[in-house]
């Protein structure tokens, strides 16, 4: 990271917390796993999960629009209203949305 300038740094911590987070609730719940365990385990300091996000759910629900944005590249489809200011929808919020999107999808 020492040659990396800021946008980079910051994508590379993204990436970190996102994978960690990832890989944790693989084996316990989101409510079981704190922000600094998953610091601790991605590698990243807790001023630096704050600075991109506000809680945990906020990582899940950016990994979601992104691989749902990379779905829509890949296949094609009219882009949908998902965007990355998400820091008010809950996740069952998002879950719903995107069901109702992938429903007009296959319709």
């Amino acid at each position: 990271m020492k040659n990396m300038n800021n946008a980079e740094k910051n994508s590379h911590v993204k990436k970190q917390i996102t994978h960690t987070l990832l890989d944790m609730i693989k084996k316990q719940s989101l409510t079981q796993i704190s922000v600094r365990d998953l610091c601790n385990e991605a590698g990243v300091g807790r001023a630096s999960f704050y600075r991109n996000y506000e809680s945990k759910e906020d990582v899940l629900t950016a990994y979601i629009i992104k691989q749902w944005r990379e779905y829509e590249k890949k296949h094609m489809l009219k882009s949908h209203r998902l965007d990355e200011s998400h820091s008010e929808l809950s996740l069952s919020d998002l879950y719903s949305g995107l069901i109702c999107i992938i429903s007009t999808c296959i319709i």
